[in-house]
């Protein structure tokens, strides 16, 4: 079984952000949760300061283990990013006509969110993929 973790960040730390749970295998998908913001899909009190370690654990948890994949729409690197990537024009350039051009990251967006980020989904067994990684939970020391 697969257990895929999805969030669309609202690119800010105060901006809520949309969660999705997913299970499954090719053919038999099913969605565990949906939820708006961190704190509905932990079912903390509206507002709470919920983090993403938080959210990780959770996941897991109804999920029953790792999560395998988290699908995040935010820029994210090894590093920080403090202003448009060639990934970010490659795209622009590529799909900006079909509407689907590419936000551009500031240190201030999505700065301390990605700072959250970054260093929580390898806690998780998540690393960020680059070039090299292989995608899934890091394995079992």
């Amino acid at each position: 079984m697969t257990t895929i973790l999805g969030i669309d960040p609202g690119w800010a730390k105060k901006t809520d952000s949309g969660i999705a749970l997913v299970v499954g295998e090719p053919g038999t998908w099913r969605t565990l949760k949906v939820a708006p913001s961190f704190a509905s899909f932990v079912s903390a009190a509206p507002g709470a300061n919920v983090s993403l370690d938080a959210v990780l654990g959770h996941a897991a948890q109804l999920g029953g283990g790792a999560i395998h994949v988290a699908a995040i729409d935010i820029p994210l690197a090894t590093t920080a990013i403090a202003s448009r990537r060639k990934s970010d024009e490659e795209v622009s350039h590529r799909y900006g006509g079909r509407g689907c051009a590419v936000h551009s990251p500031t240190p201030e967006r999505p700065g301390a969110l990605a700072d959250e980020y970054r260093p929580a989904l390898p806690r998780a067994g998540l690393p960020l993929a680059t070039t090299g990684t292989t995608p899934g939970p890091t394995p079992a020391a």
